[in-house]
């Protein structure tokens, strides 16, 4: 990372090494208990209790956020906050396209439908998204 101007910009190294601490995250959810019980927009005790196709769902969400980021390096040598933060904004996804796991578990079998399921992928990968970004955004 370097700081120029009082800003701080993130080289690819920065990049890589905030992406393996997301992944490691999964595995070990205490990493990121230290942010608080508030900073994410999902309970971080869900990361404990996921299965194996719900957490490839949030890798999945780690993944896009470092492609996108891993795109902008073909125009940029590094990159601010700003452009982090915009990054982001581009694969957010609406409260309205999304369902939570305790939404999703409730819903009778036969209600679950190809939108529903949808939805609630769409809140999975937003978590891997949250937690990747949570490393440029926590200090």
């Amino acid at each position: 990372m370097k700081i120029l101007n009082g800003n701080r910009y993130y080289e690819r190294s920065d990049i890589a090494k905030y992406y393996k601490s997301a992944c490691n995250c999964l595995l070990d959810p205490s990493a990121i208990e230290k942010k608080g019980e508030n900073y994410f927009n999902f309970p971080i005790d869900f990361l404990y209790s996921a299965d194996t196709e719900e957490m490839e769902q949030i890798k999945l969400g780690i993944i896009k956020f470092n492609n996108t980021l891993s795109w902008e390096f073909s125009t940029e040598s590094a990159l601010n906050l700003t452009r982090i933060e915009k990054c982001y904004q581009t694969l957010y996804i609406s409260a309205s396209q999304k369902i939570d796991n305790q939404t999703f578990k409730k819903t009778h079998l036969e209600n679950i439908t190809p939108e529903l399921v949808s939805k609630y992928e769409s809140w999975l990968s937003s978590i891997g998204t949250e937690i990747f970004f949570s490393f440029f955004t926590y200090q």
